[in-house]
């Protein structure tokens, strides 16, 4: 049943209440959402993290560098890295 099915036969419950699990293949869902934001214009790039500095005056991520060297700015970063949290674990310091 795809999610659009599961919204219409309204299995999703608002009051916080569980009444079904979901599992969602992480694999698809990646593909899904990188096609869909790519084709927004959203640009994509990999690589392990080696420092991130944060915004000075709203502490948020400002801009990260790479292990390849490439210091890259943006708006909005997703990290992929799981338990190893490797964005949200560094210290940062003001950019």
């Amino acid at each position: 049943m795809s999610l659009a099915e599961m919204a219409r036969a309204e299995r999703f419950d608002q009051s916080g209440e569980r009444r079904a699990g979901y599992h969602v293949n992480a694999g698809m869902h990646a593909r899904l959402l990188r096609g869909i934001a790519e084709r927004l214009g959203v640009r994509r790039a990999e690589g392990n993290v080696v420092d991130v500095r944060l915004h000075g005056e709203t502490a948020l991520i400002g801009c990260v560098t790479i292990k390849s060297g490439q210091n890259i700015c943006a708006d909005l970063f997703i990290g992929c890295s799981g338990v190893h949290r490797r964005l949200s674990e560094r210290p940062g310091r003001a950019a």
